[in-house]
């Protein structure tokens, strides 16, 4: 089994069993003015193989804040852009 493929094994294996969350630092990358648009970002970074949360921003309760693991903020902003401006 290659390097890479253990490594995602065990990034999911820590999402699944860490209680309340996983063992990253979550950062936010994005905040949506709808859920609608919130779970369409985060299906369309899932599907480029990122992890990502959403959860209801504090400041709004029409806001979601999109969330990323800590080390790859700089490659979701790059994809994220993209998605946002096409």
């Amino acid at each position: 089994m290659g390097k890479d493929k253990v490594y995602q094994e065990t990034l999911i294996y820590n999402l699944q069993t860490n209680s309340g969350g996983s063992s990253f630092m979550w950062t936010v990358i994005y905040i949506a003015p709808t859920e609608k648009m919130a779970e369409r970002l985060k299906d369309n970074l899932t599907t480029e193989g990122f992890f990502v949360k959403i959860k209801s921003s504090g400041l709004s309760k029409n806001q979601f804040e999109i969330l990323v693991p800590e080390g790859e903020v700089e490659e979701v902003q790059e994809v994220l852009s993209t998605l946002l401006h096409t």
